[in-house]
């Protein structure tokens, strides 16, 4: 994966984007899912912190 990363003229598969983010590919929109993501849930919205692993 650090070789595609170091790779700048190619695009990454949303798969690999999501492994590098760690995050769900979207915005938490669960309780559960924003937990994971260190988010404050406050139904139905998540609030994030700017260092959140989700971002």
């Amino acid at each position: 994966m650090k070789k595609q990363i170091l790779n700048l003229g190619t695009t990454l598969a949303r798969s690999e984007q999501k492994s590098i983010n760690g995050g769900f590919g979207f915005w938490p929109s669960t309780e559960r899912q924003c937990l994971l993501c260190g988010g404050e849930w406050d139904a139905p919205f998540c609030a994030l912190p700017m260092n959140s692993v989700c971002l």
